[in-house]
């Protein structure tokens, strides 16, 4: 999901050498304060770990640039797809969820998944970018693009604000007639990469919904409470009365070098793909959990099981030639235009 913002978390596992450490952390702040100069960012928090526990971090700029409110620790920022990562995570920690169960087996009864030449899309192919080759809600047919409740008119301001779960379920439901109008453009599942918003924003919400729990929930009392994340979430209340003061603004910048103010992105039916907010101080926590710095006895082994390579799953891509930037879109198809990362 790339977002064009100028409010910006930056977290960074470094490989530095403990001797070197200080020097390339005092060369890295040097770029970005000439970055900043050049006014190429609004705000900026950065904190570089490396595998000896070394530690550096540092904020630059405003986040909120009209009242000169500087960055600091606490500043919650968007994550965009960064939440990807936490929606694999609570994946590795359902014992009771295979990979290789088919997604019907926790859909809603009315719900049908679509059918590839008779296979089925699986929980791995949804968290591996390998189920769906569309990655926002919308389907093609002989009249135009038919989105649910996605607006992409102009990915600047909140185009996934309208999109809800059961818009999400039935966008997957009539996804069978895409295939069926293409089929020589949608693969099977597991054949390509194809990065999907929808997909993971699918398997995020049936997670939840196989505990009964929404994302949100399921997600504080996982990952977030465990990690005495403090400032992460995804609804904030705060906004509603325009009272958030750790909150980062969006930026733009216009053609005269002046800063303009942005919407907020509010995915809500899409949490799973890119709606958690957090500030530098609680990523700092997530990072050390994923560098296995920080040990939290009821995640380390799900965060074993998330960063595990899956053979199986390599070897059918690396069979049919296949690279991370590859797609199941081919030159000519008319679809093409959905597949962007919005």
């Amino acid at each position: 999901m790339a977002r064009i913002i100028f409010s910006i978390l930056f977290i960074l596992q470094a490989n530095f050498s403990r001797a070197d450490f200080s020097q390339n952390a005092q060369k890295f702040d040097l770029v970005l304060q000439n970055l900043q100069k050049k006014t190429s960012f609004a705000g900026l928090s950065v904190v570089i770990i490396d595998s000896q526990k070394n530690q550096w971090s540092k904020h630059y700029g405003f986040r909120d640039v009209e009242n000169k409110i500087q960055a600091d620790d606490n500043t919650i920022y968007e994550l965009a797809s960064v939440s990807k990562t936490f929606t694999r995570l609570l994946l590795a920690l359902q014992v009771d969820m295979n990979l290789q169960d088919p997604i019907s087996k926790y859909l809603p009864p009315q719900i049908h998944s679509p059918i590839f030449n008779g296979k089925e899309i699986h929980l791995q192919d949804l968290a591996l970018h390998t189920g769906l080759s569309i990655s926002v809600p919308c389907l093609t047919d002989k009249i135009g693009n038919r989105c649910y409740g996605f607006d992409s008119k102009d990915l600047i301001t909140d185009p996934y604000r309208n999109v809800n779960t059961k818009m999400l379920f039935q966008f997957l439901n009539d996804y069978q007639g895409e295939v069926d109008l293409y089929p020589s453009v949608f693969s099977m599942p597991g054949l390509f990469y194809a990065y999907s918003n929808a997909g993971m924003a699918i398997l995020g919400e049936l997670i939840a919904s196989h505990k009964n729990k929404t994302y949100s929930q399921l997600l504080k009392e996982e990952i977030l409470s465990p990690l005495n994340m403090i400032d992460t979430q995804i609804e904030m209340q705060c906004e509603a009365l325009n009272s958030c003061p750790d909150l980062a603004k969006v930026y733009r910048k216009d053609s005269q070098g002046s800063w303009s103010q942005r919407s907020l992105w509010h995915m809500q039916g899409m949490a799973g793909a890119g709606a958690i907010r957090s500030s530098l101080a609680d990523m700092t926590k997530y990072l050390k959990l994923e560098m296995g710095i920080t040990s939290v006895k009821d995640l380390d082994q799900a965060v074993a099981l998330s960063q595990t390579e899956l053979p199986q799953a390599t070897a059918g891509l690396k069979s049919n030639i296949c690279t991370p930037t590859d797609t199941a879109y081919k030159p000519g198809n008319k679809s093409v235009d959905l597949q962007f990362e919005g």
